[in-house]
């Protein structure tokens, strides 16, 4: 007799973390690769073509060496408490796991650089080119089990919640609320 294959399902064994400090922790990796490829390529002239380039290796250095060599955070997800881990061990991805995941989002944000660096020319082109991130983004949002986006399910990774890292969004939120009650007072 033959047996039927019954998936079982995944079970959580991690805080998840949600998907707006998921977009703020990719928003700092983001700003700070761009900042890196703007300093860099204007030792190019300027070229959009270097700018894309370094771009895309600095986005490798803090996606993927970076998280390597710091536990499983990139920058952003240092500042906001998050770390990036295998979904079904909870460890480090592997060198491989993390290339795949970031190959993908990192091709889509410097598409993104290259709608935003042309977006007073070309207006359509910044709605195009953002298209990748969005769908990537959707993806994220109507997984209700794991809020896994397309690049997190290519690595078979999951972004969960820890101890280890600033809290900048917890010390905005206070910032915000003494600000509030000097403004008050």
């Amino acid at each position: 007799m033959h047996r039927d294959y019954v998936q079982q399902p995944r079970i959580h064994q991690f805080p998840l973390a949600d998907l707006k400090r998921r977009a703020a922790a990719t928003a700092i990796d983001f700003g700070l690769a761009w900042l890196i490829s703007s300093l860099g390529s204007g030792l190019f002239g300027g070229a959009i073509f270097w700018a894309w380039i370094i771009f895309l290796l600095a986005w490798y250095l803090l996606r993927v060496l970076w998280v390597t060599n710091n536990q499983g955070q990139s920058p952003g997800h240092w500042a906001l408490d998050m770390k990036v881990v295998q979904e079904k061990s909870g460890r480090l991805p592997s060198w491989e796991g993390l290339v795949r995941r970031e190959a993908s989002l990192g091709f889509a944000c410097s598409l993104l650089i290259i709608a935003l660096n042309n977006s007073a020319s070309y207006g359509v082109l910044l709605f195009l080119l953002t298209i990748p991130i969005g769908f990537d983004l959707w993806i994220a949002s109507t997984d209700r089990e794991w809020g896994q986006t397309m690049h997190d399910r290519w690595g078979k990774t999951v972004i969960i919640n820890t101890t280890r890292g600033y809290s900048l969004d917890l010390k905005i939120k206070q910032w915000l609320k003494e600000f509030q009650a000097r403004s008050r007072s």
